[in-house]
């Protein structure tokens, strides 16, 4: 029998990084998909990393036979999920861009993945899309290290925590996939990841409202009939996304993230005591959009040679609340960082230890 195996689904997934290795378990591998070697142009794909270099994965995982009546009768189960899924945990953990471009087998049957997603990607030194380390932990391009996520990786850590990451990841995912095209709407997807990350945790009242509010509702609750009902109708809408945004934030990234940089200048490097403010501005960068169309994508690019993950200047803008917001707010190089971090801190805390730098 030359048909491929019912209970294997393998996909095909590309990176414009250099990575080495494979990883195999009882029930996954991910391994390299090499260019047929004895074609004259196979060894042009192996050598200098460039706009269009790609290396080729295909995953593979082991599922359950589907009996043949049950193939007539019922819907066969769909594992694309698979391939995508595993794009945003290779994406996350290694901070590089990973594409799925489809099934290449699944049920028994020979699949025809897609391209559409391969094209050139002229911002390929930036760190996201680079063949070297990224700095926040140096973890090794080598797909043997995915050993440090195999309980995510085998579904086996809390649903609610994996339902969270993997949301959250694909933003963070597709940021990188389209930060040339739509700068601002990639801005607006890391902001998103980070709004998904912090809807996991609970907050105390202390923290979410502050004092100034919590005395206003007591007043409201000692002082007006029915008072008690009044406070908690008033406080069940009081949301408070922004503040728990930068609780969340704040919390995850720790003293390892502010020691190390990517930017080649230390004075576009993120600092401790500006992060606060940094995460709100790109918050409210993110509003600004949403609500108001104002673009912003030239100042998230700014100074990408020295890989800067703040603004080094002052922004000529007419708008002195939208320059303040601007000179406050990370690039997309700086933002990308805070939100791969939280993303791998989310990881080790919720789904299992990876390093206790991320303590």
């Amino acid at each position: 029998m030359l048909h491929p195996p019912k209970n294997v689904t393998k996909c095909l997934i590309s990176t414009p990084a250099e990575i080495a290795g494979e990883y195999e378990s009882d029930d996954i591998l991910i391994t390299h998909a090499w260019p047929e070697l004895m074609t004259p142009n196979a060894r042009r794909t192996l050598v200098k990393p460039g706009p269009t270099h790609r290396r080729f994965l295909i995953g593979c995982l082991k599922t359950e036979e589907v009996a043949d009546e049950d193939r007539r009768t019922g819907p066969i189960p769909n594992y694309h999920w698979f391939g995508d899924f595993l794009a945003v945990c290779l994406s996350v953990f290694f901070g590089k861009r990973f594409d799925h471009h489809g099934l290449v087998e699944t049920q028994g049957m020979f699949c025809l993945p897609s391209y559409d997603s391969i094209r050139g990607i002229g911002v390929y030194n930036l760190p996201p899309y680079n063949s070297r380390p990224r700095t926040d932990l140096e973890i090794e391009l080598n797909l043997t290290q995915l050993s440090m996520i195999s309980e995510l990786l085998h579904l086996k850590a809390d649903r609610s925590a994996m339902d969270t990451f993997f949301t959250a990841g694909n933003f963070y995912l597709r940021s990188l996939r389209i930060i040339e095209e739509q700068p601002e709407i990639a801005y607006v997807d890391l902001v998103t990841a980070g709004e998904i990350l912090s809807n996991y945790f609970n907050y105390p009242d202390e923290q979410l409202l502050g004092e100034a509010l919590l005395g206003l509702l007591d007043e409201i609750r000692n002082e007006l009939p029915h008072g008690d009902k009044k406070a908690n109708r008033i406080r069940n809408r009081l949301y408070q996304v922004r503040r728990r945004y930068r609780l969340t934030l704040c919390n995850l990234l720790n003293a390892n993230f502010f020691t190390r940089t990517e930017s080649t200048h230390q004075s576009a490097a993120l600092r401790k005591d500006e992060i606060e403010p940094s995460v709100l501005a790109a918050y409210d960068l993110r509003s600004r959009y949403v609500h108001t169309g104002e673009r912003f994508g030239a100042w998230i690019h700014s100074l990408e040679h020295l890989h800067a993950e703040k603004q080094m200047g002052t922004p000529v803008v007419d708008d002195k609340g939208y320059q303040k917001v601007l000179v406050r707010a990370p690039t997309f190089i700086g933002l990308e960082r805070i939100m791969r971090y939280c993303l791998l801190a989310f990881i080790h805390k919720e789904l299992g230890h990876i390093d206790q730098r991320l303590d």
